[in-house]
């Protein structure tokens, strides 16, 4: 995780997928790697997080 200005940050994240018929995750799986942004706030113990898209930053 990065940590960005004026609350925001920057997430490294990788979705992947079984293909059908696959027994486990480390079988032929395809991966796709991607950012995540979003913006943080904290209010004493409450800390609220909201993910943007791309074109917000």
């Amino acid at each position: 995780m990065t940590f960005r200005t004026d609350h925001r940050f920057m997430v490294d994240v990788v979705f992947w997928y079984r293909p059908e018929g696959g027994t486990s995750s480390g079988t032929g799986t395809t991966d796709y790697p991607t950012d995540l942004i979003g913006t943080y706030t904290v209010d004493g113990d409450d800390v609220t997080v909201e993910f943007l898209p791309w074109d917000d930053l």
